[in-house]
């Protein structure tokens, strides 16, 4: 003999306290989920704006980011020899060694100290990343201790503008340029000269 519908009602009514702690529990488990949805979407479309298919990143062996990685200068000068790299008119390739460090810096509103991350690069860097345009001031000068900001990096990190000051690594950094990236993760970057 089927339950009739009125004694599942009111057995909702009897038993508040779990009803109420199982309709919490699956709209916790729906929030959670819809949270990480949101964060893979979020991550996914950086990762789609920071890369290129004309660009390739070469890290060592075994290292799991650009961070954890080094190849040194005699290792990158090979890899330029290497048959599907682009060459110039003048055969040079077109390749750019970098390195990447975090430091910390305080958040614009806050001051908490959070990370930034550091592109010890070339200028020539932006015949790479077509999607990085100088808005503002000019690109660094090879040997010296200047930085060229993402717009990102500027609007989230206290005093970062052109002409600003930034002491990291036991000296002082100016600020000569602001590029914009549009929304991928260099954006958020400062570049300056790999050999300092």
């Amino acid at each position: 003999m089927p339950i009739p519908i009125s004694y599942s009602i009111k057995n909702v009514w009897v038993r508040w306290r779990t009803t109420l702690f199982t309709v919490l529990g699956i709209a916790l488990v729906v929030f959670v989920y819809t949270g990480v949805l949101m964060l893979s979407q979020g991550i996914r479309t950086t990762l789609v704006a920071t890369g290129s298919v004309e660009n390739v990143i070469v890290v060592q062996r075994s290292a799991i980011s650009e961070i954890s990685s080094g190849i040194d200068r005699d290792g990158f000068n090979l890899l330029t020899t290497l048959p599907g790299i682009e060459r110039k008119a003048d055969g040079s390739p077109v390749s750019c060694g970098e390195l990447v460090v975090l430091i910390t810096q305080p958040k614009r509103g806050s001051g908490d100290k959070v990370n930034v991350t550091i592109r010890g690069t070339e200028p020539k860097v932006l015949e790479l990343r077509k999607n990085v345009v100088l808005k503002e001031g000019r690109m660094f000068t090879p040997g010296t201790s200047e930085l060229v900001v993402g717009s990102g990096a500027a609007r989230m990190f206290e005093n970062i503008a052109v002409g600003s000051i930034i002491t990291f690594a036991q000296r002082k950094w100016t600020v000569v340029g602001l590029f914009d990236a549009g929304k991928s993760g260099f954006d958020s970057e400062m570049w300056g000269d790999i050999a300092q």
